[in-house]
């Protein structure tokens, strides 16, 4: 066993092996979640696996190996794991070793975390480890206290999430452990906001030194708590420190919101709004001020933590107003440089000067610096001024460019349901306006000319907000006359058919050329031969038909539509 270990130590996986685990003695309880990760330790689990595998996956040891992929992609992931199982499977085999080995890329752990199998994760936490750079100890240690945690809390705690450098691979054997614990406070009554804060802060703190002391860890567990209500307010508002943990984080336990929230992250229906990126612009120069006043008093090393948050505060502030989620300040820097600077749109000036700030103040914060000197703190100050007034004048492009796209659109809309409209209306919008609603004429007439200039680029002339309420409004307007009239007509075509034979009730409408019957899977299209067509499930084709029958709809029974329906149908009932 001894050779297989020093065989992967010393292999071209060595810099990825993060840890070796192996399960002797099986109770029936671990060989359950033994065999349940196989589904996520293998590259593809066949039907007849446990079957044809049965006695080896019952008596074998197990390993688990816990491979590093932070660094590759999706395709190069694959890749890895396959290779590794390849190699050392083969090399099982040769060497006729009783093991059944586990190939977990940190991709499977996020995967086994959002799939919220967190009990295949404190699986991690009990076996024998062979080899650990600090992977296996983390599991020990956040399992422990999360067991502490939620014995006292129980149903109050919503989520127990492993964050910091640990999921982004930059942790190092001595780095301390990042969690987050978020607790419902939403029926608590009996304590104000900071009286519970505290006393939630003080016993999640109290039992993770106890969980350090329970597994004799040599890390340090720092965890970050809070309320439901106070997460709840940092995501509504896109604060980075929310949006990073929620992004990058492992959920160890969970009780559905998390994961559903990070879901929704991912696929980007939680991002930024203009409205959070002006309040990150506001609290970089309120932080500015607080630097100045610090600066007046002589408080001089607390100014650098001011400075160095105010210029990444207002570099959040402008990716946020680009439409992104804004990463953690270290790697802040990185994302101004794709951003902009490969853009040609900021000078790498202003990179250097928040990577460099954003360096001084971690240096103080380590104590590689003890104190900065009045003319150094002055340089630092200077920078920044010169840095955030970058940043407000990046943002107020960023914003005149949202403006435009946000025009872009609404007359994109605009005019595909004016298409809309003259296909049921058979008239033009415009027109339509002129006769019915006369009142609306002379405002719809200046809307059309603000387009046409605005399609010519002659931004001077045009009030692009009264141009963009004047959009909503016709929009509007012309969806609600489409959706009346569809109603409409849907009611005026509409045949009920009943199938006596199946017991179900269709919706039939009819045109010159076709049947269509709307069943509980989509629409049902047949020709007047009782030959089906077509069936669609997609919304646009209810459309489609809407804008046939509106045409060529026909409102009475005769021969030919008997005819289909009694090839459609053995024993049916129809009515108006």
């Amino acid at each position: 066993m001894a050779d297989l270990k020093d065989d992967i130590l010393n292999s071209e996986y060595k810099d990825r092996v993060l840890g070796i685990m192996e399960f002797k003695e099986k109770n029936e309880n671990i060989m359950n979640l033994l065999k349940e990760l196989i589904y996520y330790s293998s590259i593809m689990v066949r039907d007849d696996l446990f079957e044809k595998y049965k006695r080896e996956i019952e008596v074998y040891k197990h390993w688990i190996i816990i491979l590093s992929d932070f660094d590759l992609s999706s395709e190069e992931k694959i890749k890895l794991k396959a290779s590794f199982l390849e190699k050392y499977l083969q090399k099982i085999k040769n060497e006729k070793l009783d093991i059944w080995l586990h190939v977990l890329l940190i991709e499977d752990i996020r995967n086994i975390a959002m799939d919220s199998r967190f009990e295949l994760l404190d699986l991690l936490a009990i076996g024998n480890v062979i080899y650990d750079k600090g992977i296996f100890e983390i599991f020990r240690l956040t399992s422990v206290h999360k067991k502490l945690i939620i014995d006292i809390l129980q149903k109050y705690v919503v989520a127990y999430v492993l964050a910091g450098s640990q999921v982004k691979g930059r942790s190092v054997e001595s780095s301390d452990v990042d969690i987050y614990v978020v607790i419902d406070d939403t029926d608590v009554k009996q304590h104000t906001f900071e009286e519970l804060k505290i006393k939630l802060m003080d016993l999640i703190l109290n039992k993770a030194m106890e969980a350090k002391i329970l597994v004799n860890s040599k890390k340090d567990l720092h965890p970050q708590v809070y309320t439901l209500t106070e997460f709840w307010l940092a995501m509504s508002e896109s604060n980075p420190v929310i949006i990073t943990f929620l992004r990058d984080g492992i959920p160890l336990y969970d009780r559905g919101m998390f994961i559903a929230w990070k879901q929704l992250l991912l696929k980007g229906i939680i991002k930024p709004s203009q409205e959070a990126a002006n309040k990150y612009m506001t609290a970089a120069e309120n932080a500015l001020k607080e630097a100045r006043n610090k600066l007046k008093n002589i408080i001089n090393n607390l100014i650098i933590e001011d400075l160095a948050v105010a210029m990444v505060t207002s570099a959040q502030a402008v990716i946020m107003d680009s439409g992104l989620l804004p990463g953690d300040p270290k790697e802040t820097p990185e994302m101004l440089k794709q951003l902009f600077v490969d853009k040609g749109i900021l000078s790498m000036e202003y990179v250097n000067m928040l990577s460099e700030v954003w360096k001084m103040r971690k240096d103080f914060e380590h104590g590689k610096v003890n104190e900065y000197k009045y003319e150094d703190l002055m340089n630092v100050f200077e920078k920044a001024e010169k840095f955030i007034s970058e940043m407000k004048n990046l943002k107020q492009i960023i914003d005149k460019e949202n403006e435009k796209k946000i025009i872009d659109n609404y007359i994109l809309i605009y005019e595909e349901l004016k298409t809309k409209f003259q296909d049921l209306f058979n008239v033009e919008y415009k027109n339509y306006v002129k006769e019915k609603m006369p009142i609306e004429y002379n405002g719809l007439e200046n809307l059309e000319n603000d387009i046409k200039n605005y399609k010519e680029k002659k931004y001077d002339i045009i009030e692009m907000e009264k141009l963009k309420e004047s959009l909503l409004y016709h929009i509007r307007n012309i969806r609600n006359l489409i959706e009346d009239k569809r109603e409409e007509i849907l009611l005026r075509f509409k045949y009920s058919i009943i199938d006596k034979e199946k017991n179900k009730n269709y919706d039939l409408y009819l045109s010159k050329s076709k049947l269509y019957i709307v069943t509980e899977n989509g629409i049902d299209i047949y020709d007047y031969n009782g030959n089906k067509i077509g069936t669609f499930n997609d919304p646009k084709y209810r459309e489609e038909m809407i804008k046939d029958i509106s045409k060529d709809g026909l409102n009475y029974l005769d021969n030919n539509v008997i005819s289909a329906l009694n090839k459609i149908f053995k024993d049916y009932y129809i009515s108006k």
